[in-house]
């Protein structure tokens, strides 16, 4: 039965990544375009944050030098975590908005700058740092 309930999680998380995918491609946008907009640092649409999937950003702000000057920005409880509950998730970011899972396989929509919930989520337990 735990199997089952673990299975049925996975399948509904990548049925969720699957259909923001859908949507990242349907955008007005081409693909090509929406690659661009990742190497420009505005959105990671996609699994892996492009369509190369190869997790890698363009951005010019962080770099060798000022990497040890990176400090938590903000950090955000889902309030459904469990004992024994782990997961890791690639969240996606379309528009500023971060769509993430949480340990009992709901999907979160979180201004991507303050944390704030958006989209009608219940989750309020964001803690700006």
């Amino acid at each position: 039965m735990r199997a089952k309930k673990r299975l049925i999680s996975v399948l509904t998380i990548l049925v969720f990544i699957f259909a923001l995918a859908l949507l990242a491609m349907f955008d007005r946008r081409s693909t090509h375009a929406q690659a661009s907009s990742v190497g420009a640092g505005k959105d990671w649409p996609v699994y892996g944050g492009g369509s190369e999937g190869i997790r890698y950003s363009k951005l010019k702000q962080i770099n060798r030098e000022n990497a040890k000057n990176l400090q938590v920005a903000w950090t955000f409880d889902t309030g459904d975590a469990y004992f024994g509950s782990e997961l890791q998730c690639n969240p996606l970011v379309i528009k500023g908005v971060l769509y993430a899972t949480t340990p009992k396989v709901n999907v979160i929509a979180l201004d991507g700058a303050t944390a704030s919930c958006s989209g009608g989520s219940t989750h309020t337990k964001a803690a700006r740092l």
